[in-house]
């Protein structure tokens, strides 16, 4: 008796385990290599027990199961890994997309401050870093605050606030403290890297500017900045547009 489990002990739990994934694999909708694996693992159980009831020999029972063992081990490294790469793929890309979406914000700044002192866009990252470094934009602040029973052009004229006109260097002012303190720290900001997109070998922005007519008839300057070089060539990262005056990005957040 004793004999007889030691024999068949293994057919059972090989081939139970390997039944049993088989059945989790076909319900729970698991990948092609998880259920060859299960099925590797009943056909070990099957060459046990040929060998146990003596219709193959001990030797080609061992070469075959081992055999067996090895593509079922391999099959199952391969279902782990078409898991993970998926799971890595995401990672990676989030991590990159935050930086590019980072440096897109920081080009629109730039942009916005560009077209507010010559009221238009530039396509050329040459002339829009020099603007951040050398370039003054001018900035108007009130003093003093208008009643409620006055507008604050009343209260302008009527001298109670004063406005005081000043230049402050691009820099300083767009990318001020506020700004900086709110961006994402897993991109550096310095006017000569903004053409670069992150995470890549020196790969650079796609920038282009447009002029479009409103129905209206009115002129108004466009522009649009977009990722040369995406992770993910189905999900490309942008800013702006050469066909409607907008400064959005694609990316959810802004969506």
């Amino acid at each position: 008796m004793k004999e007889i489990v030691s024999k068949f002990t293994p057919v059972v739990l090989i081939g139970g385990a390997g039944i049993a994934g088989l059945l989790f694999s076909l319900s729970d909708g698991q990948g092609g290599y998880f259920t060859m694996a299960t099925v590797a693992m009943i056909l070990i159980s099957l060459v046990v027990l040929l060998n146990n009831l003596q219709i193959l020999t001990t030797k080609v029972s061992r070469i075959i199961g081992v055999v067996l063992a090895v593509v079922s081990i391999v099959l199952i490294y391969l279902n782990v890994r078409s898991i993970q790469e998926p799971l890595e793929f995401r990672k990676e890309k989030e991590k990159r997309y935050s930086a590019v979406i980072q440096r897109l914000k920081d080009i629109r700044e730039a942009q916005l401050a560009f077209h507010r002192k010559y009221n238009k866009y530039t396509s050329n990252f040459d002339t829009l870093e020099h603007f951040i470094k050398n370039d003054k934009v001018e900035v108007i602040r009130k003093i003093g605050e208008a009643p409620d029973t006055l507008t604050e052009d009343q209260a302008l004229e009527q001298g109670i606030i004063s406005r005081d006109t000043s230049m402050l260097p691009v820099r300083e002012y767009v990318f001020n403290d506020e700004y900086m303190s709110k961006r994402k720290r897993n991109v550096i900001f310095h006017p000569d890297s903004l053409r670069y997109v992150p995470y890549t070998s020196g790969s650079i922005f796609d920038m282009h500017t447009n002029i479009i007519i409103r129905g209206s008839g009115m002129e108004v300057s466009v522009f649009i900045v977009e990722d040369s070089d995406p992770f993910d060539p189905e999900e490309v990262l942008k800013v702006g547009s050469l066909e409607e005056p907008t400064t959005s990005g694609n990316w959810s957040t802004e969506k």
